[in-house]
């Protein structure tokens, strides 16, 4: 009320007609109509920013829409990025309704999807108002941080917490002075009794963690046992994924901070990871957290012998969770597979684990499960086995080197498995192989490898095989010294012709329109 009177006194009635269709240019940007859309969206940017803001905090106040006031929000919250620091410099009085509404809309706001807007919008003011020298020109913002964290209004205090997320170093260079309301501030909000503002909090955390320095790390890590406390409730209700995604963001730029805990996270992580009550993605967030903590302190992870041979049996298990298609062998327009599978998400995983520990601390655990998977009665089993080794070929180049041999003898009968997806698989590690140790490989394995795949190759009834085996025989070929290659050059374009020919014929015939 106090901002519309405020609005109607100081702008002409045109200026309320142009808050009327404002409001109507805001609706078509909700629009499912891209015309309209893009339409609306070209006549808001045509506004002079000050104006703009105006009509954008009028809107946010007023109307009755919550989507409406949503996308208010959002447009506003591009508009300070795109026009913040020009118009702080050349039109400061333009950005003082801003500071004064904003604060004002987030004690009133209901909804809570449009209060983190809002709070978006406030942090990225807060960030125009931080000089180069560290120092904070809206005192308010920090005055309305500490009354709402201390707040008897849940909403308040998750609000506080939400800026903080978003803009960290919102204290500015008054951070030393603040150190310990900030830590006093994120202890008493970590045992709120609202589970929502527990979760703001530990993001919060996670985000102010990442800005801080390494010597202020040990006055917040005593934070952590409430965290991770936290984290595993909302690991077994499965609440807001935000929360192990922030954690993971700090497990990634601070991985030191938890140092002291860094079993405790392990085992929280494992734990989720094993559980068939969570979703897939609960349990490929845990995962991430474990790859991206091994990739960030491989030290740290190494000594974790135990916890990484139960890691590796995980992933080994996702590794097998395929289920069947009848058609997939005869698909000839082939799809991309789903990067969200727990098999995919694994086998990412492995590789990246390698890339990490290496082949000392990581493959004794592989040797000590795929001798066994690569004889498996079921077939997701053997397909499993050479995706690991393909996965982690290079990681472990080292320590697989010696025992190549060994290596290739298990995968080359399985060229000719009884299952076209283990076929398929065998390939995609002969060229694994071929790429990860170039010219060694080919110049010892050879006399086996280019007759495997020659006979594959001549078995057109699996045509996904058939073309993921001359896809491994050209990865050969790249790095393969030319006096080795030469004499298989006659069987080689031999069987290519001959395939060409009939894939050129079944494309030649009116009944089919597609070609391999």
């Amino acid at each position: 009320k106090t901002f519309t009177t405020f609005f109607k006194k100081t702008y002409s009635s045109s200026m309320e007609q142009l808050y009327e269709e404002f409001s109507q240019l805001l609706t078509n940007v909700l629009s499912e109509d891209n015309n309209l859309r893009q339409s609306a969206e070209s006549k808001i940017n045509s506004i002079q920013p000050t104006t703009q803001i105006l009509l954008h905090l009028n809107t946010i106040s007023t109307n009755m829409v919550p989507e409406i006031r949503q996308m208010s929000c959002v447009l506003l919250r591009q508009l300070i990025v795109s026009q913040g620091d020009k118009l702080a410099q050349e039109q400061p009085e333009a950005l003082e309704p801003c500071k004064i509404q904003l604060l004002q809309v987030l004690q009133i706001e209901t909804e809570p999807v449009v209060r983190r807007k809002v709070c978006d919008a406030v942090a990225e003011l807060a960030r125009l108002f931080i000089d180069e020298a560290e120092v904070n020109h809206w005192p308010e913002v920090l005055q309305f941080l500490y009354q709402s964290s201390t707040s008897q209004v849940a909403t308040l205090r998750e609000n506080a917490l939400q800026i903080i997320k978003v803009f960290p170093s919102v204290f500015g260079d008054k951070l030393k002075l603040y150190t310990g309301v900030a830590r006093q501030l994120f202890w008493q909000t970590l045992n709120d009794t609202e589970a929502q503002v527990q979760q703001a909090s530990v993001m919060a955390v996670c985000s102010f963690v990442e800005n801080l320095s390494h010597d202020t790390w040990k006055q917040f890590q005593e934070l952590l046992p409430a965290m991770l406390l936290i984290i595993e409730r909302a690991i077994v209700t499965q609440d807001d994924a935000s929360l192990l995604k922030s954690f993971i963001e700090m497990c990634e730029t601070a991985s030191l901070f938890i140092k002291p805990h860094f079993s405790g996270v392990l085992e929280l992580m494992s734990k989720s990871i094993s559980s068939s009550e969570l979703s897939d993605g609960s349990r490929q967030l845990a995962l991430e957290v474990v790859i991206t903590l091994s990739e960030a302190t491989p030290s740290l992870m190494r000594k974790h012998s135990k916890v990484l041979e139960r890691l590796v049996q995980l992933l080994l298990q996702m590794m097998v969770e395929i289920e069947e298609d009848e058609e997939w062998a005869s698909q000839d327009d082939i799809e991309d597979e789903d990067s969200t599978s727990n098999a995919v998400v694994a086998e990412t995983s492995l590789d990246r684990l390698a890339c990490a520990l290496g082949g000392r601390s990581l493959l004794p655990h592989i040797l000590s499960n795929v001798p066994q998977m690569l004889t498996h009665q079921s077939w997701q089993y053997r397909q499993a086995a050479l995706n690991v080794l393909a996965a982690t070929a290079e990681g472990c180049s080292k320590h697989m080197l010696p025992m190549l041999d060994e290596v290739v003898t298990c995968v080359l009968p399985l060229l000719t498995d009884t299952h076209p997806r283990v076929r398929y698989s065998a390939c995609n590690c002969i060229g694994q192989l071929s790429s990860d140790f170039p010219e060694k490989f080919q110049s010892s394995h050879h006399a086996r490898v280019v007759p495997a795949l020659v006979l594959v190759l001549q078995d057109s009834s699996q045509p996904r095989v058939q073309a993921h085996c001359a896809a491994a025989l050209t990865l050969f070929c790249e790095d393969c010294p030319q006096e080795v290659l030469a004499p298989y050059l006659v069987p080689i374009v031999k069987i290519l012709s001959s395939v060409m020919a009939a894939k050129l014929q079944v494309r030649a015939s009116p009944r089919n329109s597609k070609i391999l």
